[in-house]
């Protein structure tokens, strides 16, 4: 366990098998902040958290979005003065094997004080298939949220994560500023994290009934009004990038 970093969890209407994912990483860290955007509290939920004197739990009244969240775990952090945080989705989880290792290899690149976000792979639950972990790199534009651990001092100078994309892009977002200023989006390719993307339903392609994931309409509001702005705002920055976003609404 290293006393600079903490955890931050964001929880939106969870089931029972939460808790057994914030265990995964509960002895890597020393504080969790699990912060609550549910508009209905899951009170069984909350009393078995409240039963670890690790976890900080913080009810942000309602679904404040996911930005707004972070944000919120993210100043709790850097209250109690740590530097690092690391930023995990209700629904992901580590295995002890591929989290020690991921602290190892990010404690071997902190005298990198230019690294604004360090990410390991997203693996779908049932695929977490990467078994020979090591501390290889690759320089991203940008990662998904969930198993990133964020410089809090470059946080702070980016002025957190961008509150008025509620959800969606918000990662991404997040990264290209830190790009923009400067700073490097670091992932670990034989690292991974276990994460669930969307529930699972049965589609059918080309003659085939398969397994893909949807979400719920406010959901795709989002996903397509923020891919817009993204569009918009980086273009021309990232011309490649924001193409591909635009193209995937």
């Amino acid at each position: 366990m290293d006393n600079s970093l903490a955890a931050t969890v964001i929880l939106y209407n969870p089931d029972i098998p939460v808790l057994s994912n914030i265990l995964s990483y509960l002895d890597y860290v020393k504080r969790i902040y699990v912060i609550d955007n549910s508009d209905i509290k899951n009170t069984l939920i909350l009393e078995l958290l409240s039963s670890y004197p690790k976890i900080v739990y913080i009810d942000n009244d309602g679904n404040q979005g996911i930005a707004h969240a972070l944000n919120r775990g993210a100043d709790a952090a850097i209250l109690e003065g740590f530097e690092w945080l690391l930023t995990m989705d209700q629904d992901s989880s580590f295995d002890s094997i591929m989290l020690t290792q991921y602290f190892h290899c990010w404690k071997n690149h902190l005298h990198k004080n230019h690294i604004a976000v360090f990410s390991p792979v997203h693996t779908i639950l049932e695929d977490h298939s990467l078994s020979s972990p090591s501390c290889d790199t690759i320089q991203k534009l940008h990662v998904m949220t969930s198993g990133n651990i964020l410089n809090l001092k470059i946080f702070q100078d980016l002025k957190g994560f961008n509150e008025a994309l509620f959800i969606d892009e918000v990662d991404h977002e997040y990264c290209l500023r830190s790009n923009l200023k400067g700073y490097s989006i670091l992932e670990f390719p034989n690292i991974s994290l276990r994460h669930n993307l969307g529930e699972p339903v049965l589609i059918y392609r080309h003659g085939q009934t398969i397994e893909s994931s949807t979400h719920s309409p406010k959901r795709f509001y989002y996903i397509a009004r923020n891919r817009l702005y993204m569009w918009k705002t980086y273009h021309r920055l990232f011309p490649n990038l924001a193409g591909i976003q635009l193209i995937n609404i």
